[in-house]
């Protein structure tokens, strides 16, 4: 079974878009507009910083010069090497309201502690 991701959506081909991935028992996921930068955390830092590193050093190599398609595996090379980071990936998360799970700040449950429910209702009936 195959899956694919689509970003963006046009009505028009959605009939025959789906009849045809129906046939052949592919799963279509299509995100809606303006919410996949929340699910591209990578496309969001990781890219974004790759693209910055290698415009900027390419430039100051070659002032006025543009990029051909001879040099982009050795300018996406050296800018991969800087930008895949630990530490850049997880601010790419969290650039996108993904956060890392930190086991000492949560909780299991929602109730409070029996010990400040009763403080609060002795608190309740001191005011009454």
């Amino acid at each position: 079974m195959k899956t694919r991701f689509y970003t963006y959506w046009t009505a028009t081909a959605a009939t025959k878009v789906l009849q045809y991935a129906k046939d052949i028992g592919m799963i279509l996921f299509c995100f809606p507009a303006h919410c996949t930068h929340r699910l591209q955390p990578l496309d969001v830092g990781f890219f974004h910083l790759s693209k910055l590193i290698t415009t900027k050093k390419f430039r100051q190599q070659h002032p006025g010069r543009i990029v051909t398609h001879f040099q982009v595996a050795g300018l996406f090379n050296k800018a991969y090497l800087m930008a895949a980071t630990p530490a850049n990936a997880v601010h790419a998360f969290a650039k996108t309201g993904i956060y890392d799970w930190m086991f000492q700040l949560s909780s299991t449950t929602d109730r409070p502690n029996m010990t400040n429910a009763k403080m609060v209702k002795n608190n309740y009936n001191k005011e009454a």
